[in-house]
C-alpha cells in the first residue's frame, strides 16, 4: 500500500469511492432511500476545489495502480480556525486492513500541524460501524440532526487537537 496526495485530478476518483460508500448505506438506510448524485459537475467541481486548496488536506492509499481509500479534511465553513473532516472512505475490500486508521492518523497529524484547535466530522446517525472507529479515535458526538443533502439523520461528532 503507498499513500499519495491526490491532486483536482483525482476528483472524480475519489468521489467514485465516495459513491461506492454511499451505496453501501442503502443497507442501513431508510425505506426507499437513494444514494446523492456524486458525480454532478457541481460535486466535481467543489471536490476540485477542494484539493487544488492549500489549507485543505488530502491523502489517497493506492494499491498497485487502484485507489482504495480516501480521506479529505477542509477549514471548516462554520467553525472558523477549525477543520472539518469531510470524507473518509475505504472500499470494503479493504475494511479491516488498518488502512482508515492510517489515513485518520496522517488527517489529525495534518490538522495539529497546520494548528487546527478542533475538527468536525458527519456520518449517517445509523452507520455503526463508522461511528465506533470515530468513537475508538477520541470523537465525541456532538448531537443527531437531520441532513437534507444525504437524505438521513448524521451523527455529528468533534474533537479537540490541541
Amino acid at each position: 500500500m503507498r499513500y499519495v496526495t491526490p491532486g483536482p485530478e483525482h476528483a472524480e476518483s475519489l468521489l467514485l469511492q465516495v459513491a461506492a460508500g454511499f451505496d453501501g448505506y442503502r443497507a442501513i438506510a431508510p425505506d426507499g432511500w437513494t444514494p446523492p448524485d456524486t458525480l454532478t459537475p457541481e460535486e466535481v467541481q467543489r471536490c476540485r476545489a477542494a484539493l487544488a486548496d492549500p489549507d485543505a488536506f488530502a491523502l489517497m492509499a493506492v494499491h498497485g495502480s487502484d485507489p482504495v481509500a480516501h480521506v479529505l479534511w477542509v477549514p471548516d465553513e462554520d467553525e472558523p480556525g477549525g477543520a472539518y473532516l469531510r470524507q473518509l472512505f475505504v472500499l470494503e475490500p479493504w475494511w479491516g486492513a488498518s488502512v482508515a486508521g492510517e489515513l485518520h492518523a496522517r488527517a489529525i497529524a495534518a490538522m495539529r500541524e497546520r494548528g487546527r484547535p478542533r475538527a468536525r466530522l458527519l456520518t449517517p446517525a445509523v452507520q455503526a460501524r463508522a461511528r465506533r472507529f470515530y468513537e475508538r479515535e477520541g470523537w465525541e458526538l456532538a448531537r443527531e440532526m437531520p441532513d437534507v443533502r444525504l437524505g438521513m439523520p448524521v451523527a455529528e461528532y468533534r474533537r479537540a487537537l490541541g
